[in-house]
């Protein structure tokens, strides 16, 4: 009898740790938002041009002749 009310004292030790650092988590998390002009300097060689609510994917993407990147827009 002991052994099961040691048991279930850790289980609940071990859930409370749990509940505590996810709501921590939660409160202190931060999300920022870009507003405004994204200058990039790292890429002065070529202009990159982003329009607001257009998707950016990179996924699949293979590296291109210039002929072949200048047809894309």
């Amino acid at each position: 009898m002991k052994n099961n009310k040691k048991i279930i004292i850790g289980i609940l030790i071990i859930s409370l740790i749990i509940i505590i650092t996810t709501i921590s988590y939660a409160l202190w998390q931060k999300n920022f938002t870009q507003t405004g002009t994204n200058n990039t300097k790292v890429a002065e060689c070529f202009n990159i041009k982003y329009t607001e609510g257009e998707d950016v994917s990179l996924i699949e993407k293979v590296p291109q002749t210039d002929e072949q990147g200048m047809q894309n827009t």
